[in-house]
């Protein structure tokens, strides 16, 4: 078989006057718009409370502790507890925020999900919230 080459980079081309209203309009459904910490953060002070901004009013009786939780990790995620919080809805509910009951533990990383599906958070007009998952470290 021969080698190729690499493959011709796609340009993408706009073509005037063909978007019409419902193309501009497009609705991205419920989602997870920005986590603090960030994902990925490895210098978290301990005292810190997770938040979610979600893009839609959560609804605080499928947006729980069920469905929105923080996970304590070892090293290698080799073993995780999960870890006590109070959840808020501040923003009229486009704010989740978690607080750690006792706070966050030097020395360990944490996962934040948020889970979908038909037993998953929803918003206020019951559309299911995209899989969500970040990581962030506390040294």
């Amino acid at each position: 078989m021969a080698a190729r080459g690499p493959l011709p980079a796609l340009t993408l081309v706009a073509l005037a006057g063909c978007a019409g209203a419902a193309d501009t309009a497009v609705d991205p459904g419920f989602l997870v718009a920005a986590v603090v910490p960030e994902d990925g953060d490895d210098d978290v002070v301990r005292s810190v409370n997770p938040a979610l901004r979600v893009n839609a009013s959560a609804d605080p009786a499928t947006c729980t502790t069920d469905t929105v939780r923080l996970v304590r990790v070892t090293a290698g995620d080799a073993v995780a507890s999960e870890v006590e919080c109070t959840l808020s809805f501040p923003d009229d509910g486009l704010k989740i925020k978690l607080d750690p009951v006792g706070g966050l533990t030097s020395g360990y990383g944490y996962m934040l999900t948020v889970r979908s599906g038909t037993s998953g958070c929803t918003d206020t007009d019951r559309r299911v919230v995209r899989p969500f998952a970040s990581r962030f470290f506390v040294p």
